[in-house]
C-alpha cells in the first residue's frame, strides 16, 4: 500500500520549481562533446519540456510518466513476475508513448536519466535495500534493472518505501555507468520523519571512500546553497555538479516514507537518516546500443 502513497508525495514535489537549475549542465562539458551529433531517434519534446533547466524538466517527465503508465501496478507486476513475464512487461513499457518522452529527454540532455522504486529494512544498524530501476539512455537506450544492496544505516531498526529519479555522471560515460561489472556503492542521505526527501549517489569505492562520499553531498547541500523552499528540483539542480566529479556514477533525489526508531524517539529527525551500502545493479531488459557486456539477471 506504500507505493500508491509514495506516487502521491512524488507527483506534488516534482513540480515545484527551483532557482538552481544553472547547476545542472555546464556548458563546458557540453562543449566536450559533439552537440551536433543527432538523436538516435528522431523524437520531439511536448511543449513543456523542451525549455528550462535540465531538473525541471526531468522532474515533469517523470511525473508525466508515473501517471501515465500506472507506475504502481507496473511495480506490483513486476515483483510477482519471474524474467521471463518482467522482460515483456519492460519490454511493453519501453515500447509506450510515455516511455519514449523520457527518452528524447534523456537524448536531449545528453545524459542516461532514470527512476527508482525502492524498499529498505534496517535491523540494529544493519540495512537491506532493493528497487526496481527504468533507465533512459543518451542515444536511444532503455533498461529495466533489478537493485540490491546490504550495509550500515545511522538507525536501530526502520522500514521504509522511496521513489525518485537519478541523473548519470558524464565524468564517467553516462550510459556507461549503467550496471558496471565492477563493485559499487550506493549512498542515501536526508530526513526520513514519516514522509520526506533524502539525497542519493552511487560511487565507484576504488576511486572515493564513503566519508569522501558524504562530505560531496554534505558541501554541495548547504542550506545557504538554497533560495526559498527546499524542493526535489532544488536539491536535483545542487548535485548535478557533482556527476563531473571522478568515481560519482550517479545522484538522485527520493521522496520517501517510512518510521525508524530514531526518528520516533526524537519526535522529528534532528539526525540525518545515512546509510551506505555496497550495491549491485542487473539488467532484466536493455534495448539499445551498449547493452552489450552489462551485468544481466540470469
Amino acid at each position: 500500500m506504500k507505493i500508491p502513497i509514495l506516487s502521491i508525495a512524488l507527483l506534488c514535489l516534482l513540480f515545484a520549481d527551483s532557482s538552481h537549475g544553472k547547476h545542472a549542465l555546464r556548458a563546458s562539458s557540453r562543449n566536450m562533446k559533439d552537440v551536433s551529433r543527432e538523436l538516435a531517434e528522431p523524437c520531439e519534446l511536448p511543449a513543456l519540456l523542451r525549455e528550462g533547466d535540465m531538473e525541471n524538466r526531468l522532474v515533469a517527465a517523470s511525473a508525466y510518466f508515473m501517471v501515465e503508465r500506472d507506475v504502481p501496478t507496473f511495480l506490483q507486476k513486476f515483483v510477482y513476475s519471474d524474467n521471463k513475464a518482467r522482460k515483456q512487461l519492460c519490454s511493453e513499457i519501453g515500447a509506450s508513448e510515455a516511455s519514449a518522452t523520457m527518452s528524447c529527454l534523456a537524448q536531449d540532455v545528453d545524459r542516461t536519466i532514470g527512476l527508482d522504486f525502492g524498499r529498505d529494512v534496517t535491523f540494529f544498524g544493519i540495512t537491506i535495500e532493493y528497487s526496481v530501476s527504468l533507465l533512459w539512455g543518451e542515444n536511444g537506450q532503455f533498461a529495466c534493472a533489478y537493485n540490491g544492496g546490504v550495509g550500515g544505516a545511522l538507525d536501530l531498526i526502520g522500514v521504509g518505501a522511496s521513489a525518485g529519479g537519478t541523473i548519470r555522471s558524464v565524468a564517467n560515460g553516462s550510459w556507461e555507468t549503467v550496471a558496471p561489472s565492477e563493485p559499487r556503492m550506493c549512498l542515501t542521505a536526508g530526513w526520513t520523519a514519516l514522509v520526506g526527501l533524502a539525497a542519493t549517489m552511487i560511487f565507484d569505492p576504488s576511486v572515493l571512500i564513503p566519508g569522501e562520499a558524504i562530505s560531496m553531498v554534505r558541501d554541495a547541500l548547504t542550506f545557504d546553497k538554497f533560495k526559498g523552499i527546499v524542493t526535489v528540483p532544488a536539491i536535483l539542480g545542487l548535485l548535478s555538479d557533482l556527476t563531473e566529479e571522478e568515481g560519482v556514477d550517479a545522484v538522485g533525489v527520493d521522496t520517501n516514507v517510512g518510521f525508524e526508531v530514531l526518528d520516533a524517539t526524537l519526535l522529528l529527525s534532528v539526525v540525518p537518516d545515512i546509510s551506505v551500502t555496497f550495491c549491485t545493479e542487473r539488467l532484466v531488459y536493455c534495448d539499445g546500443e551498449g547493452c552489450e557486456g552489462k551485468v544481466m539477471v540470469n
